[in-house]
């Protein structure tokens, strides 16, 4: 099974700990439809890993972060741990590039020309 990239453009204005959730949540329905069965998932966002991993679901950011433990449950095992954003640099830029642009893309089984 091949390696899945994707930029999303959100509707709306979000402070970037929102963004962060939206994303990682993104990412693990990606797993999700890829029929993956164990998972990392790897965010530079310290709060919201804490967050996953203390299945706290407080704040303005509760509901996003309740779907996220919720999607987590269909995995055989799954681990949420934090990355420094500097190893997180092609996430970002693919963000970035999303944002710019105002298109959601998506690259399946190959990198996107933009990060190789």
């Amino acid at each position: 099974m091949g390696w899945k990239f994707g930029s999303k453009v959100l509707n709306g204005s979000y402070d970037a700990e929102v963004t962060e959730a939206l994303a990682v949540e993104e990412g693990i329905l990606s797993a999700k439809e890829m029929e993956l069965h164990q998972i990392v998932v790897e965010s530079d966002s310290v709060v919201v890993v804490e967050a996953i991993n203390a299945n706290n679901c407080n704040g303005d950011v509760g509901p996003v972060k309740q779907g996220t433990l919720e999607l987590l449950r269909h995995f055989k095992s799954w681990k949420v741990r934090h990355l420094k954003r500097d190893y997180n640099r092609a996430a970002h830029y693919l963000a970035q590039v999303a944002k710019a642009n105002g298109t959601t893309q998506q690259w399946k089984g190959m990198e996107p020309p933009m990060i190789q």
